[in-house]
């Protein structure tokens, strides 16, 4: 009789072990995709303007007044077959402020053939590099036009070398 009180004992403690992991697991995933939720809909309120020529990138965020941790952030460039490169930065917009990445194609990752080029995007999304080496999953992604440019873009980009190939790109 008292093998079976102890092994039930056994049993109770386990099955509360068990419900309480679970439970913090739970906590944990809401608390993620809470601030997830909150970040985009931010994202999705503030501008986003983008200008893809062949050779390179320019993507333009303006940041809200929204308090959030954010560390960096990842933009993601998916093309024609649904391969994705991504560049990513710890440089992001503070409060009210805007920020214009100029991006070439060697800083994408993983490393891009090199008959690839921005003209093959179809697809922009972002993902945010949080405190403590969280990354947000994707949270906003954008379809683009087939002239590459948004409409509130404003301006202009180029290669300011005369071979096009250099990395000093500039914007009027």
């Amino acid at each position: 009789m008292k093998n079976k009180k102890g092994a039930s004992w056994i049993v109770l403690v386990l099955v509360a072990l068990i419900i309480v992991v679970l439970v913090a697991l739970f906590m944990n995933f809401f608390r993620y995709y809470n601030e997830a939720k909150q970040l985009k809909k931010n994202l999705e309120t503030r501008e986003i303007d983008y200008y893809l020529p062949a050779n390179f990138a320019v993507v333009k965020i303006a940041r809200g007044s929204w308090d959030a941790k954010i560390e960096g952030i990842k933009i993601f460039f998916t093309d024609q077959k649904g391969r994705k490169h991504y560049y990513e930065t710890n440089d992001y917009p503070s409060t009210l402020d805007e920020k214009q990445y100029v991006i070439l194609k060697d800083e994408l990752q993983p490393v891009v053939a090199d008959d690839w080029d921005f003209s093959k995007v179809t697809q922009i999304s972002f993902a945010f590099l949080l405190p403590e080496g969280r990354i947000s999953r994707e949270i906003y992604s954008i379809k683009l036009n087939p002239e590459k440019v948004s409409g509130n873009f404003g301006s202009k980009c180029f290669f300011a070398d005369e071979t096009g190939n250099g990395s000093n790109v500039l914007c009027d």
